[in-house]
């Protein structure tokens, strides 16, 4: 592929007066992503959609090498609405959301990054991405009993544990969603992720005493080879549980919290919280799957009274000095 041919210095990789436009390019990242082993399915399919948002945009005819950040942020970005029934286009165009335009700003940002790699352009213009509607919350100690007791019937079991996972262990939903019998360490207290969506992303996760016990109840002691979370039907493509939106949604509502809570944030609040009491950034970032610790800024949610408490003691100090050196003065 591409990367090969740039790993073998094939001169057809070579730069040329002419650098390719977004839509040209596209085409060359999609097919080197679909035969990638360093992405996913999932990652591959949310890059795919995001292409085709760049590709409906103003953005999609322009040389890779004149897209800047102002270009970027003036760009708006729509999409065709589908008929539900016919599963056609209506003719009719739409504003994408804000969270289907970061998708699309996303994507744009990784292509142009293999476009440098690659050496198609010299450098990767910076584009600001916002944050991400529904991550910017914390799924509190309350919150998570109201969504675990919402959640704790027959129906809704399989949604209880991996929440329950999500919480105790970082993991991001849909590497719960596969986590796999075979690769639980019951004696070492720990899951390998297998099919993380970076190289940093496939690693060995804590599994705490409650998820032990939940899990190893729920394997009922066996440990023969499968999947934690089995679809539940035999025809499911990927095999295995892809989503809990439905049922957390409805607990949330039954609960009377917030329906703009997302399973993700148990991601954050598990970054809060251990990084509080570790204060071990590098551990954390290793655990949560993370490259670096700058890339966990995002998960933290700390809180701001033990800063307020350390300028009170610090002004504190600073009156008690006053007064002492006041008092020797006179």
């Amino acid at each position: 592929d591409y990367r090969d041919q740039l790993a073998a210095d094939d001169p057809a990789t070579k730069r040329t007066g002419k650098v390719p436009t977004l839509r040209q390019f596209s085409q060359t990242y999609l097919e080197y992503a679909e035969r990638s082993s360093d992405l996913d399915s999932d990652t591959t399919k949310y890059y795919r959609y995001g292409i085709r948002l760049l590709l409906f945009s103003e953005l999609a005819d322009v040389p890779l090498d004149q897209i800047d950040k102002k270009m970027v942020t003036i760009t708006s970005f729509m999409r065709p609405v589908i008929n539900r029934s016919t599963g056609k286009q209506t003719g009719e165009w739409t504003q994408c959301s804000k969270t289907y335009s970061q998708q699309a700003l996303r994507t744009l940002r990784v292509m142009l990054g293999y476009a440098v790699e690659w050496k198609v352009i010299d450098v990767k213009p910076k584009i600001t991405i916002g944050k991400t509607p529904g991550r910017d919350g914390r799924i509190t100690q309350e919150i998570e009993d109201v969504i675990l007791r919402e959640l704790s019937g027959y129906r809704t079991k399989r949604a209880w544990l991996v929440v329950i996972c999500m919480m105790d262990s970082g993991a991001r939903p849909g590497e719960v969603f596969s986590m796999r019998v075979e690769c639980c360490d019951w004696a070492g207290r720990r899951i390998k992720i297998l099919d993380g969506k970076t190289q940093n992303a496939r690693r060995w996760v804590p599994m705490s005493e409650r998820m032990h016990l939940e899990l190893s109840t729920w394997c009922h002691g066996s440990e023969e080879p499968g999947w934690l979370f089995p679809a539940r039907t035999s025809g499911s493509k990927l095999g295995h549980l892809n989503s809990i939106n439905h049922s957390f949604r409805a607990a949330c509502i039954r609960g009377g919290l917030d329906t703009k809570l997302v399973p993700y944030l148990s991601r954050h609040e598990f970054g809060t919280y251990v990084m509080r009491e570790t204060k071990n950034a590098f551990m954390v970032a290793n655990a949560m799957g993370h490259g670096s610790a700058e890339a966990m800024s995002p998960y933290q949610h700390q809180p701001l009274a033990p800063i307020t408490e350390a300028i009170n003691r610090r002004n504190a100090a600073a009156v008690a000095a006053r007064n002492v050196q006041a008092s020797q003065s006179s």
